[in-house]
């Protein structure tokens, strides 16, 4: 014996229906800008790394050089642009995650570089 099952499909009344609708598409919508924000950041964060790993001697620690490649990569791929238009043109007039990401993993790599070139060595 088979069994076959029915499908019961209820039809939505009208009333509300279309806030359903948009309430859905809503949530499923990430701003733009959040999104190049997090990926300067993440680009950023993995350009520090790369340095301190690259660079035995000038590593601050996976910690420090994490937060200083963030805080380079938000004012590289965020920052940076707005301030300068030529770079803003460079990297795709700031639409492109791509150019975005570039840029922050470079300023990213920059500042803990910096930092510990100017951190004065740990007394022996």
């Amino acid at each position: 014996m088979a069994v076959t099952r029915q499908l019961i499909v209820r039809k939505p009344s009208h009333e509300g229906w279309a806030d359903r609708k948009t309430s859905r598409r809503k949530s499923n919508h990430m701003d733009p800008q959040i999104i190049s924000w997090i990926v300067s950041l993440i680009a950023g964060s993995a350009g520090g790394n790369i340095v301190g790993v690259l660079l035995k001697n000038k590593n601050l620690g996976p910690m420090l050089n994490t937060v200083l490649g963030a805080v380079g990569g938000g004012l590289g791929g965020k920052v940076l642009p707005m301030l300068l238009p030529a770079i803003a043109q460079l990297v795709g007039g700031g639409d492109s995650l791509a150019g975005t990401g570039g840029l922050s993993a470079l300023v990213g790599a920059l500042l803990p570089l910096i930092v510990s070139f100017l951190k004065k060595p740990a007394a022996a």
